[in-house]
Order: C-alpha cells, then structure tokens, then sequence
C-alpha cells in the first residue's frame, strides 16, 4: 500500500519537529543556584520564562550598581557575577541589628544548543536585572521538496 505525502503531511512533520525542539529546550534550560557556607552570602531571586522569540531571566538585585554586575557565555553556560556591597555609615560605631545580606554572588544556567549567544542582552532598571536570551530562528524560509510520483 502506498502512502501519499501531501503538504499537509509535511507542515505536520515541521510542526512535530519544532515541539521536540521546544521540549528539549525547556528541559535543557535549568539553572543551579551556588552553595556557599556562609550565611551573608547574597543570593539573588531570579525567575526564568520563556517567550516565542527568547529566554528571559529576571533577578531582583537591588542595591546592586551597574559597574559590579559581570555577565559571560562560556561552554554553553551563562555567567552571572556581582557583588551587593555593604554601604557603612561612617558616624556609627557598630550595628544593633544587620538583617540584610551582602557579598558577592554567581549564577550558572545551562544554555540549550539552539540559542543566539551573540545576541543576548542585559538591562538593570529598578533592582531587577533582565537578560534576554534570543533563539536562533531555523526556518527562516519554507522548504519545499518537489516528489514525483511513478
């Protein structure tokens, strides 16, 4: 019996094709948070979502200035380091009560294969830290497969 491949069943095959991608992107983007022995280690908040067009990764780092952010792709992995600096008033002599956290911190997420490293960017405004990831786009024109039928 034989089968006849129409466009139907290859624009099925792509849509199939792009939600294997999407899964395995979405599994591969994961992030782990730094173990560290002390307890005023600054450990930053961060969500990750995921949009049509990039991967977005928003961390609450108020208090944190611009110039002590540093952010780098290595091995598939994007780095993120900075330091939240303890601002001490000069006119007092010691703390009663320090609650807040301070020092410096570092987060590692794994990159899936089908990102745009030379595009991602980043933007501090308002103690949030926003870095958008972009994905490579695969199909930028429709393949079309010419079948001759005997």
């Amino acid at each position: 019996m034989a089968y006849k491949f129409t466009n139907d069943f290859f624009e099925e095959l792509k849509i199939m094709k792009n939600r294997v991608d999407e899964i395995v992107e979405k599994s591969l983007m994961s992030f782990e948070k730094e173990k560290t022995a002390s307890s005023n280690t600054f450990n930053p908040n961060t969500d990750v979502f995921e949009t049509h067009n990039c991967y977005v990764i928003q961390m609450e780092v108020p208090g944190v200035e611009k110039d002590d952010i540093f952010i780098e792709v290595k091995d598939k992995e994007l780095h993120i380091y900075g330091e939240k600096r303890l601002l001490k008033d000069t006119s007092c002599q010691s703390y009663v009560l320090l609650e807040r956290s301070y020092g410096p911190f570092r987060r590692v997420f794994s990159l899936p294969q089908t990102v745009d490293e030379d595009g991602i960017k980043a933007t501090l405004e308002k103690g949030v830290l926003t870095i958008k990831v972009p994905k490579k786009e695969f199909f930028k024109e429709e393949i079309k497969i010419k079948i001759d039928v005997e």
